[in-house]
C-alpha cells in the first residue's frame, strides 16, 4: 500500500461535489496528508488547482458510462498500480466503478460518497446501488436526509452510514466590506435598497421557478418596498425563467460569476428556496458571509438552518410562503442582523474543512484497524 488516499471522479468542473473535492484536497494537503486524484476524463477548471496544491493528478481517457467495462478495468489497473490505502468513490457512476474495481484490484478499504438524494434514479440505478455499491466498506452522505434515502438502495449495515456535512473554502468566498458598494453600484442596486439574493445552477430541483413566483407576489402585495433580487448562476431553464420573468421589475440576472463571494457581500438576505436538496454549500457560504436567510424545508437544509435563529424557512414548493417569509426579513432590520450573526457562528465553527477532515480521516482510522 501506498499510503494515499485515492479520489476517483468523473472530471473536476465547477459543481458542488467537485468544489467540495478541492475543498477537502486542499486541507488535506496543508496537512500533509498524502492524496492523489484519478479522473475518467481530464476536464474541468478545477484541475490545474489541484495539481498546483501538488497532490497528483492521473486521467484514465475513458467514457465513464454506467455500463463501460473498459472504464472498471482501466481503473482496477490503476488501483494495482498505486495501491492506495483508501479509496473514495465520488458520485453515483464513479461510485459502481470505484467498487467493483477495487475489489478486482484487491484494495481498499472503500468508500462511496452520496451528495444529494438522486430522486431520478430509476428501478436499474437502484438495483445496482444494491448489488454493487453495497459492497463498501463505508458511505459519507452530506446529510442526514441523504443517508435515509440512500439506505433505500444500499443496503449495508448501518454502522457504515455516516453523516459528514459539508463545508466551505472561507477563502473563496471571503467577500470584502469594501466591495459591498461597488458590486452594488456594478449590479444597480441603491445603499437603500433591500437586496435579496441566490446561488446556483439554473436547474428545476433548485426552485427558482417557485422564486420568481413569489417575487411577482412580492412585488404586488408591497411594491413600496425598495427590494431588489438577485440571480447568480446560470443553466438549462435559463430561458424558460427569463420568460416567466419577463414582465416583472426588480430582479437581476447576473449569469455565472467568479467573484460568488463579493457578490454575496454585496446582499442583505440570502433565498436558497430548492425543491430537492441534499445539503446546499451555497447556502453555507451565505451564512459565513453573516447573512440572513430565507429558505425551504426540504432535505438537509432544516439540518443547519433552525427556523427564527439563524434563519427563516418555509415550505418548499410554496410560493405563497416564500414571499411572506421575504417580506418578513425585509421589514425588520434588527432581524435580519441577529439571524445572519447567529448564522455565521454555525457556519464557522461547523463547516470549516478542518472540521470536515478531521471526521473523514476519523473514519478511515475506523476502517484501517
Amino acid at each position: 500500500m501506498s499510503g494515499e488516499i485515492a479520489f476517483v471522479h468523473s472530471a473536476l468542473r465547477r459543481g458542488g461535489a467537485e468544489r467540495l473535492r478541492y475543498t477537502v484536497l486542499k486541507e488535506l494537503a496543508e496537512q500533509n496528508v498524502p492524496c492523489r486524484v484519478c479522473l475518467f476524463r481530464g476536464d474541468g477548471d478545477l484541475v490545474p488547482a489541484v495539481r498546483e496544491l501538488g497532490i497528483p493528478v492521473d486521467v484514465l481517457n475513458v467514457s465513464g458510462k454506467l455500463h463501460s467495462v473498459k472504464t472498471t478495468l482501466r481503473l482496477a489497473s490503476w488501483l494495482k498500480k498505486t495501491r492506495p490505502s483508501i479509496v473514495h468513490g465520488g458520485q453515483f457512476l464513479t461510485n459502481l466503478h470505484t467498487t467493483m474495481a477495487s475489489k478486482i484490484a484487491g484494495v481498499g478499504p472503500v468508500i462511496i460518497e452520496e451528495h444529494g438524494h438522486n430522486r431520478w434514479k430509476r428501478w436499474h440505478h437502484r438495483l445496482l446501488d444494491r448489488l454493487v455499491c453495497s459492497r463498501a466498506d463505508g458511505v459519507v452522505c452530506c446529510s442526514g436526509s441523504v443517508k435515509r434515502v440512500a439506505q433505500s438502495s444500499i443496503r449495508v449495515p448501518d454502522d457504515r452510514f455516516h453523516v459528514i456535512h459539508n463545508c466551505i473554502d472561507l477563502a473563496e468566498i471571503g467577500g470584502r466590506a469594501d466591495t459591498r458598494s461597488s458590486v452594488r453600484e456594478s449590479l444597480g442596486v441603491s445603499d437603500d435598497e433591500i437586496l435579496f439574493g441566490t446561488v446556483g445552477t439554473l436547474r428545476p430541483e433548485k426552485g427558482h421557478g417557485v422564486l420568481v413566483r413569489a417575487w411577482r407576489q412580492f412585488s404586488e402585495q408591497h411594491g413600496d418596498t425598495r427590494a431588489k433580487l438577485v440571480v447568480v448562476g446560470d443553466g438549462p431553464i435559463r430561458q424558460k425563467l427569463h420568460e416567466e420573468a419577463k414582465d416583472l421589475s426588480g430582479i437581476i440576472w447576473a449569469g455565472s460569476r467568479s467573484d460568488v463571494g463579493e457578490v454575496l457581500a454585496a446582499m442583505d438576505v440570502f433565498v436558497f428556496p430548492s425543491i430537492d436538496e441534499g445539503l446546499g454549500i451555497a447556502l453555507i457560504e451565505a451564512m459565513a458571509t453573516g447573512l440572513p436567510s430565507v429558505v425551504s424545508d426540504e432535505g438537509g437544509i432544516p439540518e443547519i438552518v433552525t427556523d427564527g435563529e439563524t434563519g427563516v424557512i418555509v415550505k418548499a414548493g410554496d410560493s405563497k410562503a416564500l414571499c411572506e417569509g421575504l417580506f418578513k426579513v425585509s421589514k425588520e432590520i434588527d432581524l435580519r442582523r441577529q439571524l445572519g450573526d447567529a448564522a455565521q457562528v454555525v457556519a464557522l465553527s461547523g463547516h470549516s474543512p478542518a472540521v470536515y477532515c478531521q471526521r473523514l480521516l476519523d473514519i478511515h482510522r475506523q476502517l484501517s484497524t
